[in-house]
């Protein structure tokens, strides 16, 4: 995720049953240091073993050193993918991670759209207490920001910040700068570097608010009118080999 700068992916996967092995691909040293001082030292031994933090331009991956072997499940989570935003390093990166694959594996990521990815706009998303250094308590809010938005692209910026009960702001803790692919691009450049079957598996609210992830696929049409008729809406889609 982003491609895995927290590593919790790969730790997850470690974590799900014994002899599973991760491998997690960044480019930033800044938030593998993140991972090594936050999560990695939770883990026992045998699982610091089953699990490699690689700095690695993943368009590169065929350079590594040690190499890395293929794998059964590739991901890029949190749309980082859409980092590239023209066809031909996208293709790129599709055709290494198809290579990257074992037969019959899979290659996973998120999507977005909707009518509210088509417009800038500033949203206050959620509000948490903190306890803070002195010991007494305060609250931030994070504050979504979509800026820069294109619509003969599909480019946009999105910063993330932080607003504290004290009045100050973190003002793009986080920014990003992606183009929304549309999903008929998207699918057409994996089979075109020759994944066999690519699925799409929407994301909804259930009663009670809660976000839930579909297990079952949909169809190419109905997700694009899902995402012209709702203001946004997110898809797993997942690549088999």
């Amino acid at each position: 995720e982003d491609f895995s700068g927290t590593s919790m992916v790969s730790i997850k996967w470690v974590l799900s049953r014994a002899g599973r092995k991760a491998w997690a691909l960044d480019n930033d040293p800044e938030v593998f240091d993140w991972a090594y001082k936050m999560h990695i030292p939770n883990l026992s031994s045998e699982q610091k073993e089953a699990l490699q933090l690689r700095l690695q331009d993943v368009l590169k991956v065929d350079e590594a050193s040690p190499p890395i072997p293929n794998c059964d499940v590739i991901c890029a989570n949190n749309y980082s993918w859409q980092c590239f935003k023209e066809a031909a390093p996208m293709k790129s990166y599709f055709e290494g991670v198809l290579k990257g694959l074992n037969d019959c594996g899979i290659f996973v990521v998120d999507i977005f759209g909707g009518r509210d990815t088509r417009k800038e706009s500033r949203e206050d998303i959620t509000t948490h207490e903190i306890t803070l250094n002195d010991g007494s308590s305060g609250k931030f809010t994070y504050v979504y920001e979509q800026m820069n938005v294109k619509l003969e692209t599909h480019d946009m910026d999105i910063g993330v910040n932080f607003e504290f009960s004290d009045g100050s702001c973190m003002t793009h803790a986080f920014r990003y700068s992606w183009r929304v692919w549309p999903m008929t691009e998207v699918q057409n450049l994996m089979y075109e570097v020759g994944f066999s079957k690519v699925e799409i598996y929407k994301d909804w609210s259930d009663e009670q608010g809660l976000y839930r992830h579909g297990k079952t696929p949909i169809s190419l049409e109905e997700w694009n009118k899902f995402v012209a008729d709702e203001e946004y809406v997110s898809a797993y889609v997942v690549a088999r080999k």
